[in-house]
């Protein structure tokens, strides 16, 4: 799994993601502002950091994403990991705190 920064799902996302499954990994790049007010999103996932919890706004979306993925035929679900890049780094750290399932992470 794929978290972005703070700028969303961009093409650099998309591009790190392509990257990987070029490698042959299976890369789901997931977008935590996709359908919302970026503004507000941004707010809430800002205070989630600064307040320092583990269970933030957002991780909901990641444990379904990792649901996701560990339910496809073509991913092993013994071997999930996520890669961050900047605010999805400390995602990436956070999820891992409280999701087993990652076997490896990646903060960037």
């Amino acid at each position: 799994m794929v978290i972005h920064e703070a700028y969303g799902l961009n093409q650099n996302i998309r591009e790190v993601s392509a990257r990987l499954a070029d490698l042959g990994y299976a890369a789901l790049a997931v977008d935590l502002l996709k359908g919302r007010n970026r503004a507000i999103c941004m707010f809430r996932l800002m205070s989630g950091v600064v307040s320092g919890s583990l269970e933030r706004y957002g991780m909901a979306e990641l444990r379904a994403a990792l649901d996701h993925l560990a339910a496809r035929a073509e991913v092993d679900p013994a071997r999930l990991g996520s890669i961050g890049i900047s605010m999805g780094g400390g995602f990436a750290i956070a999820l891992a705190c409280m999701d087993t399932r990652l076997k490896v992470i990646a903060p960037f």
